[in-house]
């Protein structure tokens, strides 16, 4: 974990999704950095493993599966890539996991739509499973440009 909460840190600190004006390609673009920033911390992650007749995106150490989605739209960053953790869950099955990650590139809206880094981890548990599926879900926003060009949201109503 402490790893995953490094890639926030060093996506944020360095800005690597903030300037971009399109969607990261997921696999070429936001795994690609997912994978440098790991590797920098000395995190052996595996990608593209072939299991359970799919290619998982990433996997970590302990066979911890980590999911990877971009959402394309500026958008709020709650119920962002629903299918994602159940997606994730099918590999983490075949590696005999019961928690999983899903990283979520999101392009937030407006101002309040980016949360701070500790709003960015939210743990869950995938209802209607009978083994306990455990979630943690990584929100890393994209396309919201520079510190010294954040405005205001427009105000709606009187």
């Amino acid at each position: 974990m402490n790893n995953l909460c490094y890639v926030i840190d060093m996506f944020e600190d360095q800005g690597v999704l903030n300037k971009l004006q399109q969607p990261p390609d997921e696999k070429r673009e936001l795994q690609k950095e997912i994978l440098k920033a790991l590797t920098a911390r000395g995190c052996n992650a595996r990608e593209g493993q072939e299991v359970g007749a799919g290619e998982t995106d990433l996997v970590l150490p302990g066979d911890l599966v980590l999911e990877n989605k971009v959402e394309a739209h500026a958008t709020t960053p709650e119920g962002l890539k629903p299918h994602a953790p159940w997606q994730g869950r099918r590999y983490a099955f075949t590696l005999n996991g019961t928690c999983l990650f899903v990283l979520i590139a999101y392009k937030p809206k407006d101002e309040t739509c980016l949360l701070s880094k500790p709003k960015r981890i939210r743990v869950m548990t995938l209802g209607q499973t009978s083994e306990g599926t455990v979630c943690v879900e990584l929100l890393v926003p994209w396309g919201h440009g520079v510190p010294s060009e954040a405005r205001a949201p427009k105000k709606t109503g009187p």
